[in-house]
């Protein structure tokens, strides 16, 4: 059990029918010195969902009764905790969540078994993190007593595992010791064809040119060990047999050349290689996530980014078009929520930078982002009041980001009501850890609904407006002088506020001329008044 959901690790069998699952919690006076207590898990199962395995196994059941059964794995998310104090029954509702750490049933299908050992033996090293290195030992001892005739290979696969333990510790000279035995074995390989080890000798290699690139920083032993990637990566491109191979090898070339470009510099052919990868792992994830919608949308998206990168704009915002609107049929999620605001982000972006302002689109767009940002503040509300006030951020930051699209198309009346709505989510807010932020975006938001007054010649408003966030401003100033001066001079700590200082110090000299031109506006304004 986690603080927001559950994992299963064994299977677990659940009933249709409440009355079933009640019977099996007891009477409450069996509990003892509340050292017990009596939980009953309520499950929401959306069938769209990917998840692991689970199905209706009502004709197997014991108790003749209808029975779903979850295999081990299924991730649920808790929505809500119920307590009766009547039945004295704590009730938990989860829901089945996505499943993003499941592996594609494509990646196991080889016509030979010995290929498919192998690719099931490499997947221990991504899966294993959380197990100690004893445990780990017999999962690899017990695979040699099994497959005897293998226990060369799965020797390297267990000194690569030892030797990211040792990367976690930085014991780099242990790390580099059992990298350099694993690579002896997959030498005796080379002529495999069946295991392609060339993949994992190129993983090794990659492996070890991050580690003297950014840990040990050795940049001569890096470019050397990136060119050795780079190489045995090319042979395995040749060698690979299924468009999933080809896919991973074309995305670890893309990764190497940008990690390695680091090093030689930056130019154009470099980053026309880096591109032409990429264009090329893209391609074959396009046709293999062709059935599994989400995943063709984050490729899609991801080509998007690619083309944008490319300066072309409109391949970028219909690659864009066609992710959101797999991500917007998807039942309601916190990952496709954040997947869906980046991609209005950029497609903003696009249309604000390179299609002169069009308005018409960017309030289309934002007002489908804020649409979901204002869904996920109602659940947050219910369910997760720990992110509360992060998401009361969110939803303010949207109105905000509308009122300015209003402004600039002469809107004020939607722009007001935004601001206004901003103000009343701010008023709200309580947690005592955000409060200095949220002063400062206060201070933002006065002087917005100043240029706002301005814009609609409401000089003296405008000029309570400015005032206010002059105030808001110089309250935030207050509180970080009292927190410079508990710290050291010349920390970075104290670097940090000194930077923070001098930003709004200079906010305050602009807010400060701002309120001087408010106030010759309202001096015009009477002088004219006078004269008519």
């Amino acid at each position: 059990m986690v603080q927001h959901g559950l994992s299963t690790t064994v299977f677990l069998s659940t009933s249709y029918d409440s009355n079933i699952a009640l019977h099996f919690l007891g009477s409450p006076s069996l509990q003892s010195d509340n050292e017990l207590q009596r939980v009953f898990f309520e499950i929401e199962v959306d069938t769209r969902i990917k998840s692991r395995p689970y199905g209706d196994a009502s004709q197997l059941s014991i108790f003749e009764e209808k029975e779903l059964l979850f295999t081990f794995g299924t991730r649920f998310e808790k929505t809500n905790v119920l307590y009766d104090e009547t039945e004295q029954i704590y009730t938990i509702q989860l829901k089945l969540n996505y499943d993003y750490y499941m592996k594609d049933d494509k990646i196991f299908i080889y016509n030979s078994q010995r290929k498919m050992l192998k690719q099931c033996a490499s997947l221990l090293q991504s899966i294993t993190n959380e197990m100690s290195i004893e445990n780990i030992n017999v999962i690899f001892e017990e695979l040699i007593i099994l497959y005897p005739s293998e226990k060369e290979w799965i020797l390297a696969l267990q000194k690569c595992w030892l030797a990211s333990e040792n990367m976690k510790e930085k014991n780099y000279t242990a790390a580099l010791s059992n990298y350099s035995e694993a690579l002896t074995i997959w030498y005796k390989f080379i002529d495999d064809e069946e295991l392609n080890c060339f993949i994992d000798i190129g993983l090794i290699h990659q492996t070890l040119a991050l580690c003297y690139q950014y840990d040990i920083k050795d940049h001569s032993l890096a470019e050397k060990e990136y060119l050795e990637a780079i190489q045995y990566f090319k042979i395995a491109l040749n060698k690979a047999t299924t468009d999933y191979e080809r896919m991973k090898v074309y995305e670890k070339l893309s990764y190497l050349e940008k990690h390695r470009i680091q090093l030689t510099g930056y130019d154009s052919t470099n980053m026309e290689m880096i591109y032409r990868y990429e264009e090329l792992s893209i391609a074959n994830m396009l046709h293999y996530y062709i059935d599994d919608k989400v995943k063709l949308g984050h490729t899609l998206q991801q080509l998007a980014n690619l083309k944008k990168i490319q300066h072309a704009y409109d391949e970028s915002l219909a690659n864009y078009e066609n992710a959101l609107n797999i991500f917007l049929e998807q039942p309601f999620e916190f990952g496709f929520y954040l997947n869906i605001c980046n991609i209005i982000n950029e497609m903003v972006d696009i249309y604000t930078q390179q299609k002169n302002c069009d308005y018409s689109s960017i309030i289309k767009y934002e007002l489908i982002k804020h649409k979901l940002i204002h869904k996920h503040f109602i659940y947050v509300e219910m369910f997760r009041e720990n992110m509360r006030c992060i998401s009361q951020y969110d939803l303010a930051r949207s109105h905000i980001e509308l009122a300015d699209k209003y402004m600039a198309i002469r809107q004020h009346a939607k722009a007001r009501m935004h601001l206004r709505l901003v103000l009343a989510i701010y008023r709200k807010c309580s947690d005592i850890n955000v409060q200095d932020y949220v002063d400062i975006k206060h201070s933002q938001l006065q002087e917005k609904l100043a240029d706002l007054a301005v814009e609609l010649h409401q000089y003296n408003k405008a000029y309570q407006f400015i005032k206010m966030s002059m105030k808001c401003l110089e309250d935030q100033k207050h509180i970080l002088w009292i927190e410079m001066d508990k710290i050291i001079k010349n920390t970075a700590k104290y670097m940090k506020y000194m930077q923070e200082w001098e930003i709004l110090e200079t906010r305050r000299q602009l807010l400060h001329n701002k309120m001087s031109y408010i106030k010759e506006l309202i001096a015009n304004s009477n002088v004219a008044k006078k004269h008519f």
